[in-house]
């Protein structure tokens, strides 16, 4: 190995430690509002509950956070869907985010496992962007 290579991956490996420290922190914050939406939706499956769980928290993170134009442009076709239940800009968006990270997650991972550790950013950018254009597709129809 190269002394490139060995800083390349002490520097994977430390930022992973930073993500893990500050990701463990939101989890144990997290996790106990998890777990009360999961209990509240009723879900038979655990995945369909911890995934309604995570928007409806995201959706509550984003809540007046949105801009006017998008607020009305999501409004505007949440009616012309002919306003199906519990769905509103935040929850719509919530969606979209966590549609996007899981992408860009699945496509780092990807990018990881084929060894190249230079291609990671732009993987996971690709997967964000893949992963939001998914989520604003499935909306629309």
């Amino acid at each position: 190995m190269t002394v490139s290579t060995l800083l390349m991956l002490g520097s994977i490996a430390a930022a992973s430690a930073l993500v893990f420290l500050v990701l463990r922190r939101l989890i144990e914050h997290f996790a106990p509002r998890i777990m009360d939406e999961m209990a509240k939706q009723g879900h038979d499956n655990r995945i369909d509950a911890a995934r309604s769980a995570v928007i409806r928290l995201t959706a509550f993170a984003l809540s007046g956070r949105l801009n006017s134009r998008t607020d009305e442009k999501i409004r505007k076709q949440i009616i012309q869907l002919g306003s199906p239940q519990g769905m509103t800009p935040e929850v719509i968006m919530a969606g979209r985010v966590t549609t996007a990270f899981g992408f860009g997650l699945s496509f780092l991972i990807l990018a990881l496992l084929s060894g190249n550790l230079l291609l990671t950013p732009v993987f996971f950018l690709l997967g964000s962007v893949v992963g939001w254009l998914v989520a604003l597709y499935w909306f629309r129809q």
